[in-house]
């Protein structure tokens, strides 16, 4: 069942009749489907058109439909078409009273369409074959559904490039008279009225040479019901398919109008709501939808729910997955074969859009989330040994590193790292260290507070970073990035202390960069310390090598002057890496500035935008502790305030707000402080 995006799942706020018993009507018919009406057509013979999903569902061979209402009732009803891969579509009349309906299928010829019924407006296409042939031959067994007039210029229901459509209808003409029909195409079209051709559009006709109407006829039209038929091709580029008229009270030279839908009889509508065999055993019935689509790659990865009655099993792209409902990424448009089976019943559905879905960014996090859900599943469909992305095209991979944003995606970047490592050391290393240092940082926010189990798994991780890494300057990152989790996670100052020491030969190494940055962390470690002294005198001595060899001393203090609000402003645009590389610039070139307060306060805010807070948090808490007076102060008390609220350590706001109204008693900061220390339950 092929339905369009922004569509909503109606199976989970089912009414409340759903769960009554109902009797088996058809003794002949081993399947049902129960329907919900949701629109009365117009008029009686326009009845109810629905499309009963089949895939595998309807019994093989000739099938009869038998439609009954509420109280048992057979409806009249009719095939508009049966292809057994998708749908067989049908119309029915409406009941007496009522919202409810049950198709039965039993053996027997499907009944053709009468003069009882007048089903209305229906359009349908059929894509990859583009010609008037085609599209005279399009019935309900194509892809298609119900529309309210003949003016577009997309194709709903099927893809957009190069297609045939038909629509197929009646019009209701209340005021009898002398009629003018048209139509304006991209590219090729031609209308019928009761069997006789009123208009074709010719091949390779500029729009403004039909604009005013002028392919089309004038036509003698009684009050009631006349069949319409619109046939088109597409053939690429621009498409339109319109259908305008000139009423009788219309002048002659008048511009013609589009036909309106209230000038078409229009059929009601229903849903299917359940489906299941004669043993009462729930029918392997689902519905799809094209949510949206993202096109990091070379290919977009669209994103489909896909959604049943019962819980089952999937298979998707070779892949198993067993629940109700999920979210599941493929790449293209497809159609993409999906099958969905509760038991021995099973359904085979071509699973795609028409129009395409909406285009999303990761820019927002609610994106990011269904998606990184989606690349979850289809990586834990995959089961062991095999590797999850062992397929992955550059358009997954490329999807993946746009995924990547602070303290999220756990689940997915543990199966990504766990389980397809070997794909992922054959990334270029610019994208294999991104996706290795955000898991790394999941893995730090994961140890933090004291979890033994979850720092042993962090410094397993960087012991393998390091063994499989073959860069010098990459390696000194994984022996620096364990000083730093000893520093931080696991707060043992004295053990970093010993490490750094340890890494001065691979420093050297690593270049002039790294041999800076060891000097600056020496000095971290001995600030946090508390050996102020120490600290300072190794950040003078980084700070006099850094400045070596240096040319133009003003261009660089301009550059350095504009560090605090380069980090902001990555920050701010989510930059996560540029912000980690101002910062790293900055800290070499300035290392005294770190004894001031302005790159602690920055280098705090990336702790906190990483989701890291607890770094943040030792930083600022030092900082306040070793110093009696710096216009820094009241910005980095906010900061630790705010970090200790996002790590709920609600008990230490007390003695901070205490420090805060001994330094500064009259700063609305304080107050503010003290009334949230309040709503926390914290009394100063």
């Amino acid at each position: 069942m092929r339905l369009r995006h922004g569509w909503y799942w109606l199976l989970g706020v089912l009414p409340a009749w759903a769960g009554t018993p109902v009797p088996w009507h058809v003794p002949s018919a081993d399947v049902r489907f129960e329907l919900e009406i949701t629109h009365q057509p117009s008029e009686a013979c326009a009845g109810i058109v629905v499309a009963i999903p089949d895939g595998g569902l309807v019994p093989r061979g000739h099938a009869r439909a038998v439609v009954v209402d509420e109280v048992g009732q057979e409806l009249p009803s009719a095939s508009l078409g049966h292809e057994p891969r998708r749908h067989h579509r049908l119309v029915f009349t409406a009941p007496a009273g009522g919202r409810r309906a049950w198709v039965y299928f039993q053996p027997g010829m499907p009944r053709a369409v009468g003069t009882e019924f007048c089903p209305s407006l229906l359009m349908y296409t059929r894509a990859g074959a583009a010609s008037l042939d085609v599209a005279r031959q399009l019935n309900g067994g194509d892809d298609g559904g119900q529309v309210a007039n003949i003016a577009r210029r997309d194709n709903p229901f099927g893809p957009e490039d190069r297609y045939s459509s038909a629509h197929v209808g009646f019009l209701n003409i209340t005021h009898p008279g002398r009629y003018y029909l048209a139509t304006i195409s991209d590219d090729t079209s031609e209308v019928r009225v009761n069997g006789r051709t009123v208009a074709s559009w010719p091949a390779q006709r500029a729009r403004r040479e039909g604009q005013r109407g002028e392919f089309g006829d004038w036509v003698e039209l009684e009050a009631g019901r006349h069949r319409i038929e619109y046939f088109h091709f597409q053939n690429g580029g621009d498409q339109e398919i319109h259908l305008v008229w000139r009423t009788p009270d219309m002048g002659e030279q008048a511009l013609p109008v589009t036909v309106p839908a209230s000038a078409f009889v229009q059929s009601g509508r229903a849903h299917v709501v359940r489906a299941e065999g004669r043993d009462g055993a729930p029918l392997a019935w689902f519905e799809f939808g094209a949510e949206s689509y993202v096109w990091y790659g070379s290919r977009p990865l669209n994103l489909f729910s896909l959604r049943a009655a019962v819980t089952g099993q999937w298979e998707l792209a070779g892949l198993r997955v067993t629940a109700d409902r999920l979210h599941w990424v493929f790449e293209g448009d497809g159609p993409h074969e999906v099958t969905f089976q509760v038991g021995r019943s099973r359904c085979t559905l071509p699973v795609g859009f028409g129009n395409p879905p909406a285009r999303v960014s990761f820019d927002n996090s609610r994106q990011r989330r269904i998606y990184g859900e989606a690349l979850r599943a289809r990586c834990q469909a995959v089961s062991a040994p095999r590797r999850p992305r062992a397929d992955w095209t550059d358009s997954f991979w490329e999807s993946l590193l746009a995924l990547v944003a602070p303290g999220e995606a756990r689940g997915l970047f543990d199966e990504v790292m766990g389980r397809s490592r070997t794909e992922v050391l054959a990334l270029k290393p610019s994208d294999r260290w991104t996706l290795e240092d955000h898991y790394w940082h999941l893995l730090c926010a994961a140890a933090a507070g004291g979890d033994r189990a979850a720092a042993r798994t962090a410094l397993e991780w960087a012991e393998r970073f390091l063994r499989e890494e073959r860069e010098n300057p990459r390696r000194f990152h994984w022996q620096l990035a364990r000083v730093e989790f000893t520093m931080y996670e696991l707060d043992d100052v004295e053990t970093a202390r010993q490490m750094i020491r340890d890494l001065r030969d691979l420093a050297n190494a690593a270049g002039a960069e790294a041999r800076l940055t060891w000097q600056v962390r020496q000095g971290d470690i001995e600030r946090l310390a508390g050996q102020l002294d120490r600290a300072r005198q190794l950040y003078s001595a980084a700070q006099d090598e850094a400045a070596r060899g240096r040319r133009d001393w003003r261009a660089a203090a301009v550059r350095q002057a504009s560090y605090h609000e380069e980090v902001r402003s990555a920050l701010a645009q989510g930059a996560w890496s540029e912000a980690r590389h101002r910062l790293a610039q900055w800290e070499r070139e300035l290392p005294m500035s770190k004894m001031e307060g302005d790159f602690i306060l920055a280098e705090a805010r990336y702790w906190m935008a990483m989701e890291l807070p607890h770094r943040a948090l030792r930083q600022l808490f030092a900082f306040r502790q070793q110093t009696e007076l710096s216009p820094f102060l009241p910005a980095a008390m906010q900061l630790e305030r705010d970090c200790l609220i996002a790590l709920k350590r609600y008990e230490e706001l007390g003695p901070l707000v205490t420090d805060m109204q001994k330094r500064f008693p009259t700063l609305p900061l304080t107050q503010q402080t003290k009334d949230l220390a309040r709503q926390y339950g914290v009394s100063p």
